[in-house]
């Protein structure tokens, strides 16, 4: 590239002055000027044209690859509205290397590598900590987000999977047991609550106090009380649901259903599914636009993304 660039730039410093074109010497030197302004140009787009492929969101707090199952936790000290950036990071949760990677987002590069346990999966920040759950070691990892290190380890029941905080508790999805645990967050005490068949994600509705459950191999959402930790009742939802959004508003949740490859629309007032909408096959994950506007859902064996309308309920 650099080569072909070179060679047109000598080409264009040895063309005759005396022809029509170039009979103003300044004319001349203008345009290589410009020459070289849109060289530079290209070149710089070239060599960072792989850094440039960090998504930058303030609603985001995590996004699942499907191809890797990485779980990507993003903190919120950003400021788009004024256009001003502080520190804003990443952290990758690894399941094959058994680690969180920290990503200064300002930066674009990984500036620490923080050990967990056995096949990490999902997280969530509260008060300057991350809680990670770790599906083999039977555990959560607590890292502490000032100093990048793990400053406790909280044992849980099998297969920790899932996990959101709400007040004094932890919740955590136990698949192979069925069941969500919460786990007092100071004795670390546990109370079992019953769901469907392989509980996976949640999601919470603070507004209400629910936290909504999916439940793969029993194709139901479950909602949960956090005030006395007792289910509620199970939603029929469609086949092997597993991500799940709670809308910016606490108006409708969306589940998305890998085997029969659409997403549920499940009002919060009414607690039953109003309507299932087409999507990519086997949609994993999904989540909502800053302003509700939309939902986007990534489809694993899809090259695409499905943007949904929230107004109009259609892709």
């Amino acid at each position: 590239f650099f080569k072909t660039n070179l060679n047109l730039f000598i080409l264009l410093s040895l063309m005759d002055l005396d022809t029509d074109i170039f009979l103003d010497k300044r004319f001349h030197f203008t345009f290589l000027f410009l020459i070289l302004i849109v060289i530079f140009i290209l070149s710089y787009n070239i060599l960072t044209k792989d850094k440039e492929n960090i998504l930058i969101s303030e609603d985001i707090k995590s996004v699942t690859s499907p191809q890797s199952g990485d779980t990507i936790i993003t903190t919120e000290n950003i400021n788009i509205s004024n256009k001003t950036i502080g520190n804003f990071y990443a952290y990758v949760i690894n399941q094959y290397s058994n680690d969180v990677s920290v990503v200064d987002l300002n930066k674009k590069e990984v500036i620490f590598t923080i050990p967990v346990g056995q096949n990490p999966r999902e997280g969530y920040i509260e008060d300057n900590l991350l809680y990670v759950t770790n599906y083999r070691s039977n555990s959560i990892s607590v890292i502490d987000l000032k100093t990048n290190s793990v400053t406790r380890t909280i044992t849980t029941k099998k297969s920790p999977h899932g996990i959101i905080i709400y007040k004094d508790y932890i919740y955590v999805t136990n698949s192979p047991e069925d069941m969500v645990s919460a786990i007092d967050k100071e004795s670390a005490e546990i109370t079992d609550i019953l769901a469907g068949r392989s509980p996976h994600l949640m999601v919470l509705d603070k507004s209400r106090g629910h936290i909504y459950v999916t439940n793969i191999i029993s194709n139901e959402v479950s909602i949960i009380n956090t005030a006395n930790n007792k289910l509620i009742r199970d939603i029929d939802s469609a086949e092997s649901p597993e991500g799940i959004a709670l809308g910016p508003y606490g108006d409708y949740i969306y589940v998305t259903n890998r085997d029969s490859n659409d997403v549920s629309v499940i009002p919060s007032k009414l607690n039953k599914v109003k309507n299932k909408i087409r999507v990519g096959e086997n949609p994993i994950r999904v989540t909502f636009t800053p302003n509700g506007e939309y939902a986007l859902v990534t489809n694993q064996d899809s090259s695409f993304i499905s943007k949904i309308s929230s107004r109009t309920e259609k892709v």
